[in-house]
């Protein structure tokens, strides 16, 4: 309301000056009015709504002495006299500058609103003046000799009125600040790697002006909401969100605590550290879990990531799940004629059938660091665990870049979970060669041979001839691979329907792992990957599209 009677308090002086003012100091008015109407279209420019209104505050005397000057026939007597100007301070000038302090008020509120609007940056630890601070204090020194220059009392006595509610707003700013005005609570928590955790984070205010301030966490996984905040009362709660953070993240993450007062003036910057974070390794939370329910058989809950009676998987049934491209013996019965019709080339269907009688675990136990092995512990003993908790036949395929480590035969559930704790230890981190290119899709690239077969032409030639020289080597390769080792001593043991469920795949020489895996799905095998890369680049082998 205040603002509001000084925005209208202030346009009507500036009318005033218009209809009674000399032309030059009517033009400048009507120029002031201008800019303040202009003011709701530069809401977000703050360097445009502070030079607005520094010009309003210093010009609106200039443009309203001559209208009490006039008034007050010819300005009365002199009030103040000046040592270093010729001419004195009359009451008209006095008036005029009385009039002009709903701008400086207006001015105030633009800070505050122009402060609480945008987010504060960062910098180095301490008290600092901003750059707003900057710009004013210039704008303020810089008019007392501007006004000497010009031999104007007006706009000398302006620029004091104006420097000394700026020197109030800037001490205001030192007291609400200058000691670092919020202290967070601590906050101590357990989450397992990887895990989202949401917890409440309490920030006590200790001086009695009111602030703003943004709290911004220094690692990604960090979440403050609201990351700014306008604080009045004594204490303000926030909500901080904890999202999958590492295995190696810090016990104490830091975070950056940057503070002001409400005109923007004063900021301080401190780095605090109110979260004790204790992350559990999720190999060592997932193997609390199958050692609890080996010991006592009790159920442990949902923890598996893979479910044989929740999961669907492509094959000859009667569900349908979708359409995919064609491939070297689909009946023709199968055949998506709508699809083919529509998109230029022959797609079949695709059915949903029960998931087979017994599940193979395979995995590689190489890693490239630490935090993968902490995922293909938790990943190997939660689907032993999962096969376990449903009695599913369970068999273990389990191999490293040396060679074949384990192979069993669908055995009794909970033994399989037993021989695979044991196994864990044997994980080991090996670095990965960087790889220039993506694996092949195996899948894809046969389809693709298939066309270029069926439909050659003398420019196809040569991509054909690339491709079947690919496939021959990734065929070629495979077969001195330890996986192929691996597959050849499943092969007398499990026969289908079963579903392999690929925990890890080799850290090098992906291709050849791919291409054994999608002779096992075309023998009629169940393929469910829990590796994010196997399920990027052998998504057709998962499930063809």
């Amino acid at each position: 309301m205040l603002a509001r009677s000084s925005r209208l308090w202030l346009l009507g002086m500036l009318g005033l000056a218009v209809i009674t003012a000399p032309l030059e100091y009517a033009a400048s008015a009507l120029a002031l009015i201008a800019a303040q109407w202009a003011k709701r279209f530069v809401a977000g420019r703050a360097e445009l709504l502070i030079f607005i209104g520094l010009v309003t505050v210093f010009l609106v005397p200039l443009c309203l002495a001559p209208v009490f000057t006039v008034a007050l026939a010819d300005g009365g007597t002199g009030v103040l006299a000046l040592p270093f100007m010729s001419r004195e301070l009359d009451l008209g000038g006095l008036l005029a500058v009385a009039s002009a302090l709903p701008a400086v008020f207006l001015l105030a509120r633009d800070l505050e609103d122009l402060n609480i609007s945008r987010p504060l940056r960062g910098g180095r630890n301490g008290l600092h003046f901003s750059r707003t601070a900057v710009v004013l204090g210039a704008a303020a020194a810089g008019n007392f000799p501007a006004a000497m220059i010009a031999d104007s009392p007006v706009l000398f006595t302006g620029a004091a009125v104006f420097s000394l509610a700026f020197l109030t707003m800037l001490l205001r700013g030192l007291a609400a600040v200058g000691r670092f005005p919020v202290e967070p609570a601590e906050v101590s928590t357990r989450l397992v790697a990887g895990g989202d955790l949401s917890v409440n984070l309490e920030l006590r205010k200790l001086t009695a002006a009111a602030v703003y301030g943004c709290l911004r966490p220094a690692a990604r996984w960090l979440v403050v909401r609201p990351g700014c905040f306008t604080m009045s009362g004594k204490m303000l709660v926030l909500n901080l969100g904890i999202n999958g953070p590492p295995l190696s993240g810090p016990q104490w993450p830091v975070f950056e605590a940057v503070m002001s007062d409400m005109f923007g003036l004063v900021r301080h910057h401190r780095e605090v550290r109110p979260l004790k974070l204790e992350i559990v390794p999720r190999a060592r939370y997932i193997r609390h879990l199958a050692e609890k329910y080996l010991a006592g058989g009790a159920s442990t809950g949902p923890v598996g990531l893979w479910s044989s009676s929740i999961t669907a998987h492509p094959g000859r049934g009667i569900d349908f799940l979708g359409s995919r491209p064609y491939q070297p013996g689909d009946r023709l019965k199968d055949i998506d004629w709508k699809h083919s019709a529509k998109l230029g080339d022959i797609f079949a269907k695709e059915y949903a059938r029960a998931v087979g009688q017994s599940a193979v675990i395979l995995s590689s136990l190489d890693t490239p660091d630490e935090e993968a092995a902490d995922k293909l512990v938790y990943n190997l003993i939660s689907s032993a665990l999962t096969l376990a908790q449903e009695a599913v036949p369970t068999a273990l395929a389990i191999f490293n870049r040396d060679g074949v480590i384990k192979v069993t035969a669908p055995e009794n559930p909970d033994l399989a979970l037993r021989q695979l704790l044991g196994l864990i230890k044997d994980v080991r981190i090996i670095p990965a060669e960087q790889r220039r290119l993506q694996p092949a899709e195996i899948t894809q690239l046969r389809h693709t041979i298939t066309l270029l077969e069926r439909f050659a032409t003398p420019e196809s030639s040569g991509l054909l001839a690339v491709l079947d020289f690919e496939k021959n080597a990734i065929r070629s390769s495979s077969a001195s691979h330890p996986a192929e080792a691996v597959f050849a001593s499943l092969a007398g043991r499990l026969s289908p329907p079963a579903t392999i469920i690929v925990v890890s795949e080799p850290i090098d020489e992906a291709e050849t792992f791919y291409w054994s895996l999608d002779e096992w799905r075309r023998k009629g095998y169940e393929i469910s990957t829990l590796s994010k890369s196997v399920n990027r680049a052998s998504s057709a082998v998962a499930s063809p599209r």
